[in-house]
């Protein structure tokens, strides 16, 4: 277990001299625990989501290291180095942190006497949320206590931070904060300049707020002005992910009754935005022309209306599979 380190003690003098006194960072208010990114790495982190998704349309992830630490109102940590993943498998859809790129993370955090602080991607133009994918990498990887996971939208300029309990149970975390290690005068800011966006919950309580609240999943949201192109590359995104979440099940012998609950409602979120594209972009066309694309996703909602047995699941996986075909030679 990693034990936070006395803030007099670091050998950083940045970090001793900006938090010195965190009552004044924070108006006399400071939260129990607070996970402080120097504004450098967080631009390293969107300047490479920027570049994946102009030029590659691909999500970006990548790990915040840094110190944690103790002072008289609790507990915090500051991120003070990005590294980002660079797995063969990122896609539109998916982000990897390959095994090569964790060897290489360890490494580095050992030879600068780093933490592991924050496990950190980007959902462009998709919003601000977690997946069933991603709870769960968070569940098994980031669970300590001075660790936490943030996702951000860097189209849309969303972001969300979530940390796991000792109750282990992903909570929604706000407490995300910027601050400039090398100036003299310290006011922190909130990423975007603005709160966390609006959190979503499951419905199957993998997530919850701490007060037994439950609310709707995430829901895609509609981009304005979204072009055609747009609209093609998002259908095509949605079916990846689908694809990419079979994939990791298939992997994973350790699935439980809770993860497949999950699944499947991600599963409807984005068969539900498949169909509203659909009907936006070829509603005009002969019917013919079409018309397969529609009884897929027919197919697909009959199979997800029940429990998925291994069987449906690689009937599933072969209709999800057709209709990427299908669609991409429209």
């Amino acid at each position: 277990m990693v034990t936070p380190q006395d803030l007099v003690l670091s050998s950083d003098e940045r970090i001793k001299r900006i938090f010195f006194d965190r009552k004044k960072l924070h108006n006399d208010s400071v939260p129990e625990f607070v996970a402080y990114i120097d504004e450098s790495v967080w631009n390293s982190f969107i300047l490479k989501a920027k570049d994946e998704y102009t030029n590659r349309n691909h999500e970006t992830s990548g790990i915040i290291l840094g110190s944690y630490y103790t002072d008289q109102h609790g507990e915090f940590s500051v991120g003070t180095d990005f590294e980002a993943g660079t797995g063969s498998e990122t896609s539109a859809a998916f982000c990897e942190i390959s095994i090569q790129d964790q060897v290489r993370i360890a490494s580095l955090t050992n030879e600068k006497k780093l933490l592991q602080l924050i496990w950190i991607h980007s959902h462009p133009s998709f919003g601000a949320f977690y997946s069933a994918v991603d709870y769960k990498t968070l569940k098994g990887m980031y669970y300590a206590p001075h660790q936490c996971g943030i996702v951000v939208d860097n189209v849309k300029e969303e972001y969300l931070g979530f940390k796991v309990s000792q109750y282990s149970i992903a909570h929604e975390f706000k407490e995300i904060f910027l601050v400039n290690l090398n100036a003299e005068y310290q006011k922190p800011a909130r990423p975007y300049g603005k709160n966390p966006g609006k959190i979503f919950f499951a419905q199957n309580r993998i997530l919850s707020s701490g007060k037994g609240k439950q609310k709707e999943p995430v829901k895609l949201a509609k981009c304005p002005d979204t072009t055609n192109q747009k609209k093609d590359e998002l259908i095509l995104t949605l079916i990846q992910r689908i694809q990419n979440d079979l994939k990791l099940l298939k992997l994973d012998d350790q699935h439980n009754e809770v993860d497949i609950k999950q699944l499947i409602i991600d599963w409807q979120k984005y068969i539900d935005k498949i169909d509203r594209l659909l009907n936006e972009l070829y509603g005009q066309k002969p019917y013919t022309e079409v018309a397969s694309l529609f009884s897929y996703l027919s197919e697909i909602r009959s199979i997800l209306k029940n429990e998925i047995s291994d069987v449906e699941q690689h009937k599933f996986s072969e209709i999800v599979n057709e209709l990427g075909s299908r669609f991409t030679k429209l």
